[in-house]
């Protein structure tokens, strides 16, 4: 081979190659036709070293436990299923499965409302006048209100739970139709107990100068199955009687009346300055003695049973208390039974 510093003083300028030269000139290049032997390109033996023959590359195409670590790990291609980069934790799995579906068939149609329920929510807040008031007249299908006869029943049982003071109910004020009442609770060495105080609207005039009162054990349970007592004042004690009835003009047509009650009445006179007859279904179940006084001479005082729930028994021959002032009606009540003495002055 030829180095390129003759080749280059053979064909400087003015010189003329021979063909000993020419034949020289392209002896020393490679041509595209000659195939370059490995041992000529510098660094190629190093550059093969540590690769795989071609009997090592095919047994390792031909091998099926090659990159067998690798391919367990792979995800498989899934029909109409793609891969995202997302992962998806046993965390998230475990929150999913513990989904459970909602019933939305109690739901309310949206309709055409767009809106969140929350600006729903706003959007009646700001129409609705919370200061807003009615009359009692002016309320339409309004709940009847019940009559003085039945107060007690259907009233006072508004603001117990039960006879029982279940769990200790808070200490507080309550309002009912006919009353007012309070309720203190005592908590204390794992024991509830309770003091509750009512007062009753009504027109007798001693029920509306009264409380009642009832009290509830270490048991959370009312003596007598709830059964409500009167707090009497110390001038009730030493008062023997009261008016039970006030005088009235006597109107054509017209008939008052009042209920028999055992409320404060133990032991005392009670004066009627005025006709009218006396509801005795009050006593029912009880065992009230009761003297009523007339104070008047004209018009009489008659005994009647409203719901007929009461058996009168008269033990005198009059039915009717129509003497002169003076006199006088006994009661004497037991269980559904009402005893009646009439004592007529002449």
């Amino acid at each position: 081979m030829t180095t390129i510093e003759t080749l280059k003083q053979w064909f400087s300028n003015l010189k003329k190659p021979t063909q000993e030269q020419f034949w020289a000139w392209l002896d020393s290049f490679w041509h595209k036709s000659e195939k370059i032997p490995m041992e000529s390109v510098e660094g190629l033996d190093k550059l093969v070293e540590g690769t795989a023959s071609a009997e090592q590359l095919n047994n390792h195409l031909n091998d099926s436990n090659a990159h067998k670590a690798l391919f367990d790990k792979k995800v498989d291609k899934v029909e109409g299923k793609e891969l995202s980069s997302n992962d998806f934790t046993n965390e998230y799995k475990e929150k999913l499965d513990a989904l459970h579906p909602t019933d939305t068939s109690k739901l309310l149609p949206k309709g055409g409302y767009e809106g969140t329920a929350q600006d729903l929510k706003k959007q009646i807040d700001d129409k609705a006048d919370k200061n807003h008031k009615h009359k009692w007249s002016e309320i339409e299908e309004k709940p009847s209100i019940p009559s003085e006869e039945n107060f007690w029943k259907s009233n006072i049982g508004e603001i117990e739970i039960s006879n029982e003071n279940k769990g200790g109910r808070q200490s507080g004020s309550y309002n009912f139709y006919g009353g007012q009442g309070i309720l203190l609770t005592f908590r204390g060495g794992g024991n509830i107990t309770s003091l509750e105080i009512c007062k009753k609207y009504s027109l007798n005039e001693y029920v509306n100068n009264h409380l009642l009162v009832r009290t509830s054990d270490e048991n959370n349970e009312f003596p007598d199955e709830g059964k409500w007592k009167e707090l009497a004042w110390y001038s009730d004690t030493k008062r023997l009687g009261y008016i039970a009835f006030e005088y009235r003009p006597i109107e054509p047509g017209t008939t008052y009346g009042i209920s028999a009650s055992e409320e404060g009445n133990f032991g005392k006179t009670l004066y009627i300055e005025s006709p009218c007859y006396i509801n005795v279904d009050p006593l029912k179940d009880t065992l009230a003695c009761l003297q009523y006084f007339k104070t008047f001479d004209e018009g009489e005082i008659s005994l009647r049973s409203i719901r007929m729930e009461v058996e009168l028994v008269y033990l005198t021959e009059d039915t009717i208390c129509n003497g002169k002032t003076g006199s006088r009606i006994y009661l004497y009540a037991c269980k559904n039974k009402v005893y009646i003495e009439i004592i007529n002055l002449k």
